[in-house]
């Protein structure tokens, strides 16, 4: 590596020997992800209060507990068509989970699986 103004090799501290200003080598590396989340509310449409919006849509990027690493997510709860989506996979394309079902079906899951079973 030169120093900036004498362009005079750095000798191995990252000193240049000429005017004596040390360079300090810094590098970097982020790695994040795109992804999105939808949510659309309705009163007219549709009215629950305990899930306000009819249609909620998730496709983001998360760490994985049980993996240590990130995995990509697609998630789809459409109420008014009583339609459930999930899919997990790995970066590499591996499915580690796949759910298409009826929303009515989709029950004890999640944070709800304590809640009625004893």
């Amino acid at each position: 590596m030169k120093c900036d103004k004498c362009q005079v090799e750095l000798d191995e501290n990252g000193y240049c020997p000429k005017c004596r200003t040390r360079y300090i080598s810094i590098s970097e590396s982020v790695d994040f992800r795109d992804g999105y989340i939808l949510k659309k509310k309705d009163k007219h449409l549709y009215q629950s209060q305990k899930h306000p919006y009819y249609y909620e849509e998730k496709n983001i990027y998360e760490v994985n507990r049980d993996r240590g690493q990130f995995v990509k997510r697609r998630k789809v709860e459409d109420r008014l068509n009583h339609k459930y989506e999930e899919d997990v996979e790995t970066l590499d394309g591996e499915v580690i989970h796949s759910c298409h079902q009826s929303i009515f079906d989709h029950k004890n899951h999640g944070n709800a699986k304590g809640k009625n079973q004893k």
